[in-house]
């Protein structure tokens, strides 16, 4: 009984490898696609505010010491309006804070904090890496 199941699935067996040796390669065969050649375009992109940024210290605390709560930025020349957000990594924990400004403004920020020399100063404008110049003096 076993012999005659054997036997029928025999023909079965030979048919799918026919069948899968036929039809592989037409289908794995890559030499029957099209391919067409695409558009190459070089595209410049730059800072829409180049230049540097002075900051200095602004709106004081109170308090003993040079004690802060703002910062008061001047953008290059022709800046215009931009998002402009700060950060003061001089100790922990880090000040923050945003503003939109017009060539110069205020940015206040979200924690008091002493003013140093060497105080380092990240800002970003609208997204960019916005090279800043500190100083203890007025901008």
């Amino acid at each position: 009984m076993r012999r005659a199941t054997a036997r029928a699935w025999r023909p079965l067996v030979l048919l799918a490898v026919l069948t899968a040796s036929f039809v592989a390669p037409h289908l794995a065969s890559a030499s029957g696609v099209a391919v067409s050649g695409g558009t190459l375009s070089v595209r410049s992109i730059s800072s829409p505010c180049p230049g540097v940024a002075t900051a200095a210290p602004a709106a004081p605390a109170g308090g003993s010491g040079a004690r802060f709560d703002a910062v008061a930025v001047t953008l290059p020349p022709g800046c215009g309006v931009h998002q402009v957000r700060l950060e003061l990594r001089d100790r922990n924990p880090w000040r923050s804070g945003s503003a939109t400004l017009d060539g110069s403004g205020v940015v206040l920020l979200d924690h008091h904090y002493t003013a140093r020399s060497d105080t380092v100063v990240v800002a970003t404008l609208d997204g960019w890496d916005l090279p800043v110049a500190w100083s203890l003096g007025a901008p």
